[in-house]
């Protein structure tokens, strides 16, 4: 049986990674650095898109702002329109969240959120400027927050070896919860950047912790595969939710030197360096 399945996973060591190891073993996520995301939701394959990108911050010391535009398109947003922009501020010296800052449009509410991390105070602030009464100060936990996203982003920051578990605490519209992100690998994933080993990465609850439980039970079911190489790029993510399934999926990325693009002539996405 060994045998068996040893024989069947020999073809994902055959799979090209997408990017080379450089002088760094695990490149920190910096300036400069860029990725492009389609939205697909049940049937329609081009529902929106996401855009990231990484920028220095203005403060002396060592920040970065790492800035994500979402935005519905085609009947999706006929239906539901989203245009949103989030700014947050990271000390990549940590790496710790500094604030968060959410302004844009998700259906019929105008939406505009930050939440501050007063580390001198203990406290994560965050005020709600359409909807006050979600405005509240929570004690800072012992594990440093992130929003989901630079956590995700973040991940090449972090050990990742199959059967472990990576644990992150997470911040969404100033609540806070817990998630344990259980690592299983490699497998094989085909993304718009083609066919390559992957990792895959899946949330599990944590017990009594009530966010962590609500987060999952409210449709936060998710699985995330991040590329078996330095940079760890979040090729695809899928989230489970009770009207159908959402995919998030990285169609460019640009950084260290290396562009991911459309190869026109082969009808897939190879790497480029610049």
């Amino acid at each position: 049986m060994i045998r068996r399945l040893s024989l069947l996973a020999l073809p994902l060591f055959f799979l090209p990674p997408l990017a080379a190891a450089g002088p760094e073993t695990h490149p920190r996520l910096g300036p400069g650095e860029s990725f492009e995301f389609r939205i697909s939701w049940g049937f329609f394959g081009n529902a929106g898109k996401v855009q990231v990108d990484t920028a220095k911050g203005s403060s002396a010391q060592p920040n970065l702002e790492v800035r994500t535009t979402a935005s519905t398109q085609g009947l999706i947003r006929a239906l539901y329109t989203v245009e949103s922009e989030t700014v947050a501020r990271i000390d990549t010296s940590a790496p710790r969240l500094l604030s968060l800052e959410t302004e844009g449009v998700y259906g019929a509410r105008d939406t505009h959120y930050a939440t501050t991390i007063d580390r001198q105070a203990g406290l994560v602030r965050h005020v709600d400027h359409h909807r006050p009464d979600r405005t509240a100060d929570r004690p800072l936990p012992d594990r440093e927050p992130l929003d989901l996203l630079s956590a995700i982003l973040l991940l090449r920051h972090r050990e990742l070896q199959p059967g472990t578990i990576v644990p992150i605490k997470v911040v969404e519209g100033g609540r806070l919860y817990g998630l344990n992100l259980s690592v299983a690998g490699p497998v094989e994933v085909t993304s718009p950047l083609g066919r390559h080993r992957a990792l895959l990465l899946e949330p599990m609850q944590i017990p009594n912790e009530e966010e962590s439980i609500r987060f999952l039970d409210q449709g936060g079911s998710l699985s995330l595969w991040v590329s078996d190489d330095p940079l760890r790029l979040p090729l695809k993510m899928e989230v489970k939710v009770r009207w159908g399934t959402a995919s998030l999926a990285l169609t460019r990325y640009e950084g260290h030197g290396l562009t991911l693009e459309p190869d026109d002539t082969q009808g897939v996405r190879r790497p480029r360096r610049r």
